[in-house]
């Protein structure tokens, strides 16, 4: 009891924030602008950020909502978002809080810019912003229009820019303590059936090591009636089925002790190119005619796979290698043919894969940099895990990235995706300087 009066004291200001977002109307709309320029003003400003307050900010964003038009999202029908809004529209920009927080990434980098050690890195995301400006700035001066918005390859390239900010998290235990409190309130909002945006299949990824870590009763609990709406239907998708089994094999070899901090420097950049090579083949091999078996596991599989996602990324790829190495014009449709139907249709939504997202949304050139940064950012972190709790963090992390990176992008987009680079650059940061001071002490 101790510690909740505790958090509502120390949070309970965002926790009202939260809930006003469901009056809608003028009341909303007042909590989103609190709530966003907050938002930007702690992320620049505060020199060691308290990442539970980073999600409770985003909570409105990534967690909450009626996403009907998400594909893989539930429709959940819940009386108490009726009224639910957490975008406030000012002519072409969209406010809300992913928004500010990912707006706020450069002014936090140059900020901390003493404190880096990849420069060369910095140097190519700031061409990359700049990049992809001019290509929003060539589509909002021709008129282009796009139901998803033209912003999109701007707010990618500065997402990913939260992989090179340095430590802002002073300790270990202060990480892990509020790693906790971000991963218990996700799992109560999806086992009450309240989470209907892109989150959930983070969480969905991280119920392995969630039954490791908590040790109460109510958490157990709740892990198991997350996986029972897997099990009778309600949350049942390819991408979430995909991603708890891999970070269920994952945490079953940890336990075994098959990997641990040594294997993983070793086995782990193998693991991260998966999704890179399985693109690769996914792109070079013929388009399937004859057809798909709807009844089994592996027919269901590779009906996705050639059927479904490889249109979209044959069209993503193609559009990608005919248009300027450098800039993308912003908010480009794709003409996509699905052999299953026979029929040729408008895409304006994403490649479902993170890698062709890049590409399509920013540049070829955009694609190659970023790629670069995501492995060697997954890289850094398999080598500097100090601990079996480390281990079975991280490779939960790979195994949203191997299985969401190749059937959404939105580990990539402002939002879920700067929530999930953030927590996983913090934790490699932290990881680091420890193991420099460990070498520094043996040395």
């Amino acid at each position: 009891m101790k510690d909740i009066q505790t958090d509502i004291r120390k949070y309970g200001v965002l926790y009202f924030l939260i809930m006003l977002h469901l009056f809608g109307g003028g009341i909303a709309n007042a909590a989103i602008v609190v709530s966003s320029v907050y938002a930007f003003i702690y992320f620049v400003f505060k020199r060691e950020v308290d990442l539970y307050v980073v999600f409770l900010l985003l909570f409105t964003n990534i967690c909450m909502g009626q996403n009907s038009d998400a594909e893989n999202v539930s429709n959940i029908n819940v009386g108490i978002y009726n009224n639910f809004k957490n975008v406030l529209i000012l002519g072409p920009l969209a406010l809300s809080t992913k928004f500010t927080f990912v707006l706020a990434i450069p002014f936090r980098a140059l900020i901390n810019i003493t404190k880096s050690k990849n420069y060369f890195l910095l140097a190519g995301w700031y061409l990359l912003i700049l990049l992809s400006l001019i290509g929003l700035l060539m589509s909002f001066t021709s008129g282009i229009e796009n139901k998803s918005g033209l912003t999109v390859g701007f707010r990618i390239a500065l997402t990913m820019g939260v992989i090179l900010l340095p430590q802002m998290v002073s300790h270990k235990d202060d990480f892990l303590r509020q790693f906790d409190k971000i991963m218990y309130l996700s799992l109560v909002t999806l086992a009450l059936g309240l989470m209907n945006a892109h989150w959930l299949f983070i969480v969905f990824g991280f119920l392995p090591f969630m039954w490791f870590r908590f040790k109460s009763l109510f958490a157990k609990v709740f892990i198991i009636i997350c996986l029972g709406r897997v099990l009778i239907g309600v949350d049942t998708t390819i991408t979430i089925v995909g991603t708890i089994l891999v970070s269920l094999g994952f945490a079953g070899l940890v336990q075994m002790k098959m990997f641990n901090t040594k294997s993983l420097s070793h086995v782990g950049f193998f693991l991260i190119v998966i999704p890179i090579i399985l693109t690769i083949i996914i792109l070079i091999i013929p388009n399937d005619k004859i057809g798909y078996d709807f009844q089994s596991v592996t027919g269901y599989i590779k009906f996705k796979l050639i059927g479904d996602r490889k249109p979209i990324w044959d069209a993503s790829y193609l559009q990608i290698i005919t248009q300027n190495f450098f800039i993308a014009p912003a908010g480009s449709s794709l003409e996509v043919y699905f052999d299953y139907i026979q029929q040729w249709r408008d895409w304006p939504e994403g490649s479902h894969n993170i890698f062709l997202e890049t590409g399509r949304q920013i540049s070829y050139f955009g694609m190659l940099f970023l790629g670069l940064l995501i492995v060697k950012a997954l890289t850094w972190s398999l080598r500097n895990v100090l601990d079996l709790l480390d281990c079975r963090i991280v490779l939960c992390f790979v195994a949203v990235y191997m299985v969401f990176g190749l059937s959404g992008q939105h580990i990539v987009y402002d939002g879920v995706g700067f929530m999930f680079w953030l927590l996983l650059g913090q934790l490699t940061s932290i990881n680091k300087s420890e193991n420099e001071n460990i070498a520094y002490i043996g040395g």
